[in-house]
């Protein structure tokens, strides 16, 4: 085996590596990283706080009970833990993503559309609580 080949092989297992290591908090994120999504069909029901949900705010829902009522700071990431794109910061009022989707947060449609995400559906982030 050359060298070349040797040093490509290594590339590509520490790229697979990184890639599985969904959850778990990655270079250059202070908090937690996974998967978002965002929600905003059910503009009108309420949400976990009693308020009627607006998918024009900037909320957002987890299943972290100890995030309930406050702000976070959610960036982009890319496939090796990365942060990039601007910040945007969000209320956590609402309880959710379903586990069985594998995702940590549900974003408002307006928190997606200004996070850069709304057209992909879903997006690699970092949630740090402020």
């Amino acid at each position: 085996m050359t060298l070349a080949l040797k040093i490509t092989a290594v590339a590509v297992l520490a790229f697979l590596a990184s890639d599985h290591l969904a959850g778990a908090a990655q270079p250059g994120c202070a908090g937690r990283s996974g998967q978002a999504s965002w929600y905003g069909a059910e503009s009108g029901s309420r949400t976990a706080t009693g308020a009627y949900f607006n998918g024009t705010s900037m909320t957002a829902a987890m299943l972290d009970r100890s995030l309930f009522g406050r702000r976070v700071r959610v960036t982009r990431e890319d496939k090796a833990g990365r942060l990039f794109g601007r910040p945007i910061i969000v209320t956590i009022n609402d309880y959710g993503p379903a586990k069985r989707l594998h995702r940590i947060i549900d974003l408002s449609r307006a928190a997606a559309r200004r996070l850069g995400t709304e057209a992909a559906g879903t997006a690699r982030v970092c949630v740090e609580p402020l």
